[in-house]
C-alpha cells in the first residue's frame, strides 16, 4: 500500500507521540523525544532512525528484528524503499485500492482490529521549509499517492 507521504507522516507523528509498549525504556524515550518539535519541523530536521537495531541505552545490545536495509530516518524514506515497486510489487493505493487489496487477500476489514489507528484528525498545514523537504525526499511517493486527506481548518503551519 502507498499512502500520501503527509498523511502516512502525521501519523507515525501521532503515534510516537504516545509510543509505549514492550520495548526498551531508553528507545521508547528516544522516539518521543523526536517528536517533540512541531510536525513541521519534524519533518525538515528529525535525525532519529524509527528502525535501528542499535541499542539505544548504550549497553551493546543488537536488536536483529529491527535490521533494515536502509536505516535511514522515516522523514527522509520513501514508501519506495519498502514497496520495491522496481522488483515487480504491485503497489496498491491506500486511499482508494485498500478495501480491493483486502478483497483479493481474503481479509474483512470491518471485523479487522485497528491496533495502529491515529485520531481521524486532519493534518496541520505545512510550512513552506516542510513542503520543500517533502518534494526532495517523496516524489515518488507523490507521484503514486492520491491527494491527501484535506487540510484541518484554521490550522497553522508550525
Amino acid at each position: 500500500m502507498v499512502r500520501h507521504p503527509v498523511d502516512r507522516l502525521w501519523s507515525l507523528y501521532k503515534f510516537l507521540q504516545r509510543f509505549d509498549g514492550q520495548h526498551d525504556p531508553a528507545y521508547i524515550a528516544a522516539m518521543r523525544r523526536s517528536v517533540d518539535p512541531s510536525f513541521s519541523q519534524w519533518l525538515t530536521g528529525n535525525l532519529v532512525v524509527f528502525t535501528s537495531p542499535y541499542d539505544r541505552a548504550g549497553l551493546g545490545r543488537f536488536f536483529p528484528n529491527f535490521t533494515v536495509r536502509h536505516p535511514l530516518p522515516e522523514n527522509q524514506k520513501s514508501q519506495f524503499v519498502y514497496l520495491r515497486p522496481d522488483l515487480g510489487t504491485t503497489v496498491y493505493r491506500y486511499d482508494t485500492q485498500l478495501g480491493e487489496l483486502a478483497t483479493r487477500l481474503g481479509v474483512n476489514l470491518e471485523s479487522a482490529p485497528r491496533t495502529n489507528d491515529t485520531e481521524a484528525r486532519c493534518r496541520p498545514l505545512l510550512s513552506p521549509e516542510a513542503e520543500a523537504h517533502i518534494a526532495k525526499w517523496f516524489a515518488w511517493d507523490l507521484k503514486h499517492a492520491v491527494t491527501p486527506q484535506p487540510v484541518a481548518q484554521g490550522a497553522e503551519a508550525s
